[in-house]
């Protein structure tokens, strides 16, 4: 997945201060949206995976992961993520006082690795310096087996041995709540307090050399390539799309990917690039009437725009690989696919009744694994798939 929305939400107010909910995306309006940029947070803090075997349905069919019969140390999720070779990261914590469920108890956090798509987890080492707690999720970016970021309050920390040492930076409280960013290689953008950001291999984000034109907040910022950038202003003066192809140097007004829906709206909207090229667009309907939400998709770079007027099934968070694959998903929704660009999406996974996804992401056309909470009982499982949602493993986390 692409856009890193829940990474600038977290740096809006100060470490004590910060008020997710246990979505991805957070916005004053993002009741709407569950889970996009699952480049962070993947699971509610505290949650316990769940070790039986799970159910979801895809086409009609059920697919269970048979239950295993070790026997692993159940730990907590905090965040997980992958590199785009598949090696996951996932951060868990500890408590002296068990369960760690109140917010004054302290928490000693951890880096762990797998390699085998999720199903065996190493630990990488302790990660120190982390103001954590039950009202304050970690945000973590990965952008290979070595180059890692993690939000934490106010704070980013970067690693450039993958996990094992960090360095720390506190980028102060953002009142304008800005939000949105993204990976190239190992180039971070991120929007904060109004502004750009720029890091590079694990290092501290700072502005770029000018920034779009006007004040207010940053609502949306797709990333195109290490030096080229697409930002919505989307609110305060001069709320507009901007784009920059410079590394920030210069910024200049940028197509409007919601200008040719039946419902424009160019101060409510998001995008999200695919890691093999492609830009889709989320535009929300002013004063949320129906359908909601309508798609826009480039194949260009966000210079021109093709139009979905249609409304999407499910939620509003769009996954994209490519130009024409994407996957869809959010609050109380199902998970679907599409491989022709949102002309037709298939339902690949039918989430149980009470359930909900509280994060996850997705890798490339085919693999995906998504954080399913479980209702009543506090925890979630994890749900892996590697042919493109046709059949499901449910997976353990902790170590054996």
């Amino acid at each position: 997945m692409s856009d890193l929305t829940k990474l600038a939400a977290d740096l809006r107010a100060d470490a004590a201060g910060v008020n997710w909910p246990d979505a991805v995306d957070v916005r004053t309006r993002g009741d709407r949206r569950t889970t996009r940029r699952w480049i962070t947070t993947a699971a509610a803090a505290g949650a316990m995976i769940a070790l039986t075997g799970g159910v979801w349905q895809a086409d009609g069919r059920r697919h269970a992961a048979p239950a295993t019969a070790r026997v692993a140390v159940r730990l907590p999720l905090d965040a997980i993520e992958a590199a785009p070779s598949g090696t996951m990261f996932a951060i868990t914590h500890s408590c002296d006082a068990d369960p760690c469920a109140t917010a004054s108890a302290p928490r000693r956090y951890t880096v762990m690795r797998s390699t085998d798509l999720a199903r065996t987890w190493t630990t990488v080492g302790a990660l120190d310096g982390i103001d954590g707690g039950i009202d304050v999720p970690l945000g973590l970016v990965v952008a290979d087996d070595s180059t890692l970021w993690i939000v934490n309050g106010t704070k980013v920390l970067g690693s450039l041995d993958g996990g094992r040492w960090w360095s720390s930076w506190d980028l102060g409280a953002d009142p304008t709540q800005s939000e949105g960013g993204g990976l190239a290689g190992r180039t971070l953008w991120l929007a904060h307090n109004g502004r750009v950001l720029v890091a590079t291999a694990g290092t501290r984000p700072e502005p770029t050399a000018s920034q779009p034109p006007g004040s207010g907040p940053i609502t949306s910022l797709a990333v195109l390539s290490a030096g080229s950038a697409i930002a919505l202003r989307g609110q305060g003066t001069d709320v507009g799309w901007y784009r920059t192809d410079d590394r920030g140097a210069h910024w200049s007004a940028a197509t409007d990917p919601c200008a040719g829906l039946s419902h424009p709206n160019v101060a409510d909207a998001y995008l999200a690039a695919g890691r093999k090229g492609g830009l889709w667009a989320v535009c929300f309907v002013a004063g949320g009437h129906a359908p909601g939400w309508q798609l826009a998709t480039s194949t260009d770079g966000g210079y021109s725009w093709q139009p979905h007027p249609g409304g999407a099934p499910g939620g509003d968070d769009v996954n994209p690989v490519s130009a024409t694959i994407a996957w869809l998903t959010g609050s109380g929704a199902h998970v679907y696919r599409t491989t022709d660009a949102g002309a037709n999406w298939t339902d690949v996974a039918h989430l149980p009744p009470g359930t909900s996804i509280q994060g996850g992401f997705v890798k490339d056309a085919n693999t995906a694994l998504y954080v399913l909470s479980e209702p009543g009982t506090g925890q979630v499982t994890l749900h892996l798939t590697t042919d493109g949602g046709t059949t499901w493993t449910t997976l353990p986390f902790g170590r054996w």
